[in-house]
């Protein structure tokens, strides 16, 4: 392709992509852009930090709930889930169980047992500190002493099978 083939425009981009893109190329080769670059992220992460803490604190403070207290309110209610598939499985199982035992059929295995995958570790959801009291604490009189003795005699328990 012939240099008047090349439209007007493109040869104005060409020529200035030339004259901009070299010493730019150059500049980015260097240490100082490659340290600068890295304090831009550090600078950027630590005011995206202070931005997100102050919005997370007013909304606290006016009641409304944040993006993490939703994403634990998410996973609690995955785990609810998870707990109660469970537990209907098995009540499947029981009763499946209990209508074998009237018609006479053998049961199954427990389909928790053989068809469940294993349970997802997730780390324990933080909870807030309960409250501190504010009013005292009521003063307790000392409990009378009965005339009768206390005897700390136990008596012998039978513990499969010993002692019949």
């Amino acid at each position: 392709m012939a240099a008047n083939d090349v439209p007007l425009w493109r040869q104005a981009f060409n020529k200035a992509e030339r004259a901009v893109g070299e010493p730019m190329e150059k500049a980015i080769d260097t240490r100082q852009f490659a340290d600068a670059m890295s304090l831009g992220a550090k600078v950027s992460r630590g005011v995206r930090r202070q931005i997100y803490g102050t919005v997370n604190r007013t909304l606290h403070f006016v009641g409304l709930s944040t993006l993490k207290d939703t994403r634990d309110i998410s996973r609690q209610l995955g785990r609810v889930h998870a707990q109660l598939r469970e537990v209907i499985t098995q009540l499947e199982y029981l009763e499946e169980r209990e209508r074998g035992r009237e018609t006479g059929e053998p049961g199954t295995a427990p389909p928790s047992v053989t068809k469940s995958a294993p349970a997802r570790k997730t780390a324990p959801v933080k909870t807030a500190a309960p409250p501190r009291r504010t009013a005292p604490a009521r003063k307790t009189t000392p409990a009378k002493k009965s005339a009768a003795p206390a005897t700390n005699a136990r008596t012998p328990r039978a513990v499969d099978g010993e002692g019949e």
